[in-house]
């Protein structure tokens, strides 16, 4: 639907007819002279609802995420991949499970990679250190550096912080 001219702008009583016609709210809000998001509260309070995304077959699904790893690899798992397939497919509605059945089914051995990583990463490691503060982890991404706070923390320690001169001259 061609948007009308600001000359023409309609009202709040209009939004309805407007969703009705196949315009979003996105569209719709600057027509009437009201927010996104109020918008959408009408069409909500109208009880309107946008219409139903299509769900592809399950060859449509396998083409679309084989096509989508050999884009971006096999190391993305659904997290990654669900954004890759919003972006590149917003007309369609892949569900979660079928999406995680089909990476699971098409890519077995990237699949397994990512539990076997994910399962290291979870499990506790055990080891031995000769005393106290053997080991100390620093904070790398030195966030609060520049204001002369360093921090770092021993295993048994949740967080210490330490203020600590700068070295750098002002």
């Amino acid at each position: 639907m061609p948007a009308p001219e600001p000359a023409e702008w309609l009202g709040a009583h209009s939004v309805p007819q407007l969703f009705q016609s196949g315009c979003t709210a996105t569209q719709i809000a600057p027509l009437v002279g009201l927010g996104e998001r109020r918008v959408r509260q009408i069409i909500a309070e109208a009880g309107l609802r946008p219409a139903a995304l299509p769900v592809p077959s399950a060859a449509q699904l396998d083409k679309i995420i084989s096509t989508e790893v050999a884009r971006h690899g096999g190391g993305y798992g659904y997290g990654m991949l669900r954004g890759a397939l919003s972006a590149h497919y917003p007309e369609l509605h892949l569900p979660r499970r079928r999406v995680l059945e089909a990476l699971q089914r098409l890519f077995p051995r990237d699949a397994e990679k990512r539990s076997d990583w994910t399962a290291q990463r979870l499990e506790r490691g055990r080891y031995r250190a000769p005393h106290t503060h053997y080991s100390w982890h620093l904070d790398y991404a030195c966030k609060l550096q520049d204001y002369g706070i360093y921090v770092g923390a021993p295993r048994r320690l949740r967080r210490c912080a330490q203020p600590r001169r700068s070295r750098r001259l002002h």
